[in-house]
């Protein structure tokens, strides 16, 4: 759980520096992460890394603006998937592929807080898509080891 701990800091870091975040916004967006055992079963991603779980009240059950949290996020790893990439197959430091995996989840997270998009719309191939590419924009640069390869895998994969 180490390594998933370091892996989040650095994606939230990453992520907050690169798209102009504020010191409060993970507080104000709130989120978790969970491993695939402690996800409940309408939480397990399927053939995905992750999936991004919304929770929180709607517009429309909010009784007035400071109710809180409007959101709030749950990241759900879909642990043997990630492993079989960076353990059996060889692919890939667990870290950077983490780093990924998470940086791409938080992406989310500030699109759909930002209203760049809805979760419930019919286009999450397109949000995908773009989730995708910005990833890889972002990641391209950082200067981790192992992580160039992993940007390579999913800029391939797409």
């Amino acid at each position: 759980m180490e390594v998933i701990d370091e892996a989040v800091a650095i994606s939230e870091e990453i992520v907050s520096d690169r798209m102009g975040l504020t010191s409060g916004y993970w507080k104000e967006n709130p989120y978790e992460v969970k491993t695939l055992r402690e996800a409940s079963p309408q939480e397990r991603p399927g053939h995905a890394y992750a999936h991004l779980v919304r929770y929180g009240k709607g517009v429309k059950d909010k009784s007035r603006g400071s109710d809180s949290p409007l959101d709030f996020y749950r990241i759900c790893l879909h642990d043997h998937r990630i492993l079989t990439a960076t353990e059996e197959k060889g692919l890939f430091g667990l870290k950077p592929f983490l780093v990924y995996i998470l940086s791409h989840e938080l992406l989310h997270i500030t699109r759909f807080a930002g209203f760049r998009c809805h979760m419930n719309t019919g286009r999450r191939q397109r949000e995908e898509g773009i989730v995708h590419r910005l990833t890889g924009s972002i990641l391209r640069s950082v200067p981790m080891s192992g992580l160039g390869r992993v940007v390579s895998y999913f800029e391939a994969a797409a």
